[in-house]
């Protein structure tokens, strides 16, 4: 049997931009959720620290990508990888020009899905930012069971800035 580099990736999307009519709109029930204000200095920590096997920590790139570009970030990021591999990689860090408004970056986390908690332990030995072994859990959303991993960091004030309620 032929086994895949990553069966599932878990992304945390974020935004430069704080204050977006668009998004409080469109990701935050029309106006109702809140935003939350991260640190972006204890994410390229936790992806330095990581590393890329695991993690992967980039701005959001908009428009077409000329194919040679897109395989020239993918041989610098992942210069271990067939070129498959990097593709599947690198396409969550490009969006369609159309949202380019929203400043978006990634954190993005693979797991195999027959070792995704040794996965999850080896994340946890790299770092000393958190508190606890991360762990995968599951949100229920309509009818669905969506899947997702837990991070707990040793101080909440190291990653939670502000909140704002909308």
């Amino acid at each position: 049997a032929r086994r895949s580099v990553c069966n599932r990736c878990y992304a945390l999307c974020v935004s430069e931009k704080r204050d977006s009519l668009g998004q409080w709109r469109g990701y935050a029930d029309n106006g109702r959720g809140v935003c939350l204000t991260l640190s972006k200095q204890f994410f390229e920590r936790l992806y330095k620290e990581c590393g890329l096997d695991y993690l992967f920590f980039d701005r959001i790139r908009y428009g077409r990508a000329r194919f040679d570009d897109f395989c020239d970030a993918g041989e610098r990021f992942f210069p271990n990888m067939d070129t498959a591999h990097r593709l599947r990689r690198m396409s969550p860090f490009y969006k369609n020009k159309s949202f380019e408004e929203e400043r978006e970056w990634r954190l993005l986390i693979w797991l195999e899905d027959h070792s995704a908690n040794v996965d999850l332990q080896r994340i946890y030995e790299r770092t000393s930012l958190l508190k606890e072994l991360p762990q995968l859990g599951f949100s229920n959303r309509g009818s669905d069971l969506v899947p997702h991993v837990e991070v707990r960091p040793h101080k909440l004030s190291d990653v939670l800035n502000e909140v704002t309620l909308g």
